[in-house]
C-alpha cells in the first residue's frame, strides 16, 4: 500500500445509524460496499448486536466477523474500538461471527482485514462515544459539550456541584441501585465514589461499597419507603425487604427482583398518571419550595428545598415518587379526611429530636434529627461563605 492511500480521519468525522433495543447498539456501516444489497435484502435477518453492542451491565461486546488467522485481528480491532470510545478494555468481550451472509465478506485471506477496517472501527466507537455522551447530557439537563467519555463512564465536567437526593435511582450497572443518602458532589475533573444499595436482589454482586453511575444512570425517584430505609436504617437488607414489599403491593415481581419494575409496568404507571393528574391540577407550583405528604389522611414525609428552581427540577420525580406510596397503602373505609394546613404545618415545623452529623469538610453537612415520632435529615452546602440547607426530608415513623 502506498503512503498515499493512507487516511488520517478526523475524530469528527461520524458516520452510521444508531439502532437500540434493549441494549445500546452501534449499527454504523461496516459492510464492504458489494455486500451492502445482501444487507438491506435482508433486514429481517439483521438484528440490534449483529456487529457490537453495549449491555445494560456496561460489557462492550464486538463481534469478529473474520478468523484469527495470525494477523491479531481478534485483538487489534477491539482494542482501537475501546480506545476511540474510551472504553474500559477489562470490561470488553469478543464474540467469534458465525458464517452468515448478513456479515458480508467473511474472507480472511490477504491480511486485509485492519486495513480495510479500521478506519470504520474508529468512526463507529467515535460515534457510540458522541451517543452516550449526548444521551448523559439529555439525562442530566446539561449541554453535551460538559459531558466527556472516559474510562467506560461519561463524567460531567461542567465545574457545578451537584445535588443528588436519597432514592435516587442508578441503572445500567451491574444491579439498579439507588444513592444511600442526600449528598453535595463538589466540582471534579474524576469520577466520584458515590454510596449506594441495590434494588435488584437477584442480580447482586457486591463489588464495592462504592458506585460510579455511568452514563443515562440516573434514572426516577424511589417511593418515600425506600428512601427512608436507605438514608435512616442504612442497611441493604433492610432496602432489599422493603423493595420486595413494594413488589408484592404493586404486583410488579419480576426475575431479578428490580424496584425499576415499578417505574416501567404500563399498569402501575397509569395509576400513577391518575394521581400526578389530579395533583398537579390543584397546585401552582410558582412560589413552592417544599411539599408535605399524607397517605391515608396520616402525614409520612416532606421534601423542602432553598428555593423554588430546586424545587421545580425535582418535583417531577418527586410527585411519582409519592403516588407510588400512595398506591401501596390499603385502602380505608371509610375514605380518612385529609389532614388540615394546620396539621401539615404542624408536621412540617416540628424539629425536636436528637440532632448529629455527618460531613465532608468544607463540601457538605448531613444533619439527623431523630424523635420517636419522625426523623428529620438536612443537607446543607459549606462551599457557600453563608452555608444554607439545599434539602431537607422528613419521614415519620
Amino acid at each position: 500500500m502506498s503512503v498515499e492511500s493512507i487516511q488520517v480521519v478526523s475524530r469528527r468525522g461520524f458516520l452510521g445509524t444508531i439502532f437500540s433495543a434493549g441494549a445500546f447498539v452501534i449499527g454504523s456501516q461496516l459492510l464492504p460496499v458489494e455486500a451492502q444489497a445482501a444487507t438491506e435484502a435482508a433486514k429481517t435477518a439483521w438484528h440490534p448486536g449483529v456487529w457490537m453492542g453495549l449491555e445494560p451491565d456496561g460489557t462492550l461486546i464486538i463481534l469478529a466477523h473474520r478468523s484469527e488467522m495470525g494477523t491479531g485481528i481478534r485483538t487489534v480491532l477491539p482494542m482501537v474500538f475501546a480506545d476511540e470510545m474510551e472504553a474500559d478494555w477489562k470490561r470488553v468481550k469478543i464474540e467469534q461471527a458465525i458464517g452468515d451472509a448478513k456479515y458480508g465478506s467473511q474472507n480472511t485471506d490477504g491480511s486485509c482485514s485492519i486495513r480495510d477496517f479500521i478506519v470504520t472501527i474508529r468512526e463507529a466507537a467515535a460515534t457510540s462515544r458522541l451517543m452516550l455522551e449526548r444521551a448523559a447530557a439529555a439525562k442530566w439537563n446539561v449541554p453535551a459539550s460538559e459531558c466527556k467519555a472516559s474510562n467506560h463512564q461519561v463524567i460531567h465536567k461542567s465545574g457545578k456541584k451537584l445535588v443528588l437526593l436519597s432514592g435516587e435511582i442508578v441503572s445500567g450497572g451491574k444491579q439498579d441501585r439507588i444513592v444511600q443518602q442526600d449528598t453535595l458532589i463538589r466540582p471534579s475533573k474524576e469520577a466520584v465514589n458515590l454510596n449506594v444499595f441495590c434494588v435488584e436482589h437477584g442480580r447482586w454482586v457486591e463489588k464495592s461499597s462504592h458506585f460510579a453511575p455511568a452514563a443515562g444512570g440516573a434514572g426516577g425517584l424511589a417511593d418515600p419507603s425506600v428512601r427512608g430505609r436507605a438514608q435512616h436504617e442504612k442497611s441493604q437488607a433492610a432496602v432489599w425487604n422493603q423493595v420486595d414489599e413494594s413488589l408484592g403491593k404493586l404486583k410488579t415481581d419480576n426475575a431479578t427482583k428490580t424496584y425499576q419494575a415499578n417505574l416501567n409496568n404500563a399498569g402501575v404507571q397509569k395509576s400513577v398518571d391518575a394521581y400526578v393528574k389530579a395533583i398537579q391540577s390543584k397546585l401552582a407550583l410558582d412560589k413552592v419550595m417544599g411539599v408535605a405528604v399524607a397517605v391515608n389522611g396520616r402525614m409520612v414525609w416532606m421534601d423542602c428545598f432553598s428555593d423554588n428552581q430546586m424545587f421545580r427540577k425535582y418535583w417531577p420525580k418527586m410527585i411519582k415518587s409519592y403516588a407510588l406510596e400512595a398506591l401501596q397503602a390499603v385502602e380505608r373505609t371509610p375514605t380518612p379526611k385529609p389532614p388540615t394546613y394546620d396539621e401539615a404545618m404542624r408536621y412540617a415545623e416540628a424539629r425536636d429530636g436528637k440532632k448529629t452529623y455527618e460531613a465532608e469538610d468544607g463540601v457538605w453537612k448531613l444533619t439527623k434529627i431523630e424523635a420517636k415520632s419522625h426523623v428529620i435529615y438536612e443537607l446543607e452546602d459549606l462551599t457557600v461563605k453563608l452555608p444554607v440547607v439545599l434539602h431537607a426530608s422528613k419521614m415519620a415513623k
